[in-house]
């Protein structure tokens, strides 16, 4: 097993470690939910932003100073701008809209990645990848039902909540000297605490013992789904990634089933499988990129 891993394709071994990232972060999105009916998306945000560094010490096992050191600064604090936009937004898109409507709309950062991708880092898009990504979308849109108590305008936040999303993790692939894990995520928590301190302390409400048990478990999940996220983007291409990207609404489907007796209709169940396939469909490509490059390789290696 460890040999085969060894030998697996970097994007291979990218969409093994975003898949666990998406475990993390549905597991975070159904405790925001919970924890945003009563406290300020603000103080959840800090709350959580505290815990991941406090988590990032051990993990690093370097120095403040190390980790703020970067060749790159202004890089660092442009894509921690980016993380804060997207969390505000994508944060408020759950607690204000259904779980379903906020990960629904939330896929559209999958096109802005594969666009992204192709534009502005010049990375080869090749057909599987976007075959991969429409289907997923297909499977978004049959699961996505009229709704009439939908807001447009959390929806819309919704929507930019993807857009910067999908910038921050170009911005992963931008530099490569600039994407050590515990630098990124040092900046991120510098830019999001600085931002949000006064607004958290002007808005702030005590949590109850069981509203605290929420707050750090998100904080848990979030750091366990950022720290992995970022690991896969820095492996694989952010094209041959973002489809996988579906797979979040499959969980947070099944976690609405678990949590929140939500029974799934035929139209999700549809959707759920066409998702799952596109999701297969983009293993076995990356896999077999194993293949094709091996011969490549081998050449190489005799001269």
């Amino acid at each position: 097993m460890i040999a085969r891993w060894r030998q697996s394709t970097e994007n291979f071994k990218g969409s093994v470690i975003l898949l666990v990232a998406l475990m993390a972060f549905a597991a975070m999105t159904v405790l925001i939910k919970v924890a945003g009916k009563r406290l300020p998306l603000v103080e959840i945000l800090i709350v959580r932003q505290l815990v991941m560094q406090a988590m990032l010490f051990p993990l690093a096992r370097t120095s403040l100073a190390q980790m703020l050191r970067t060749p790159h600064p202004f890089l660092q604090v442009f894509r921690g701008l980016l993380q804060l936009g997207a969390m505000t937004a994508s944060f408020a898109a759950v607690i204000h809209l259904s779980l379903a409507q906020a990960m629904t709309i939330s896929f559209s950062y999958a096109i802005f990645v594969t666009l992204g991708a192709g534009l502005f880092l010049k990375e080869s898009i090749d057909r599987e990848r976007w075959i991969a990504t429409v289907v997923g979308l297909l499977g978004v849109a049959v699961m996505l039902r009229p709704n009439g108590d939908s807001s447009i305008g959390w929806s819309i936040v919704a929507v930019f909540g993807a857009i910067f999303a999908a910038a921050s993790a170009l911005s992963l692939r931008y530099r490569p000297d600039a994407r050590r894990t515990d630098t990124v995520l040092t900046y991120q928590a510098l830019v999001l605490v600085s931002a949000l301190i006064v607004p958290t302390a002007l808005s702030w409400v005590a949590p109850t013992p069981l509203e605290w048990l929420v707050l750090l478990s998100v904080g848990l999940t979030g750091t366990m789904g950022q720290w992995m996220l970022t690991v896969a983007y820095q492996r694989g291409e952010a094209a041959a990634l973002a489809p996988l990207d579906f797979v979040r609404l499959l969980l947070t489907t099944l976690c609405g089933f678990l949590f929140f007796s939500e029974t799934p209709d035929p139209p999700v169940l549809v959707g759920a499988s066409i998702i799952f396939g596109a999701m297969i469909y983009t293993f076995r490509a990356n896999a077999r990129q194993r293949k094709r490059a091996a011969p490549q390789v081998e050449k190489l290696s005799t001269t």
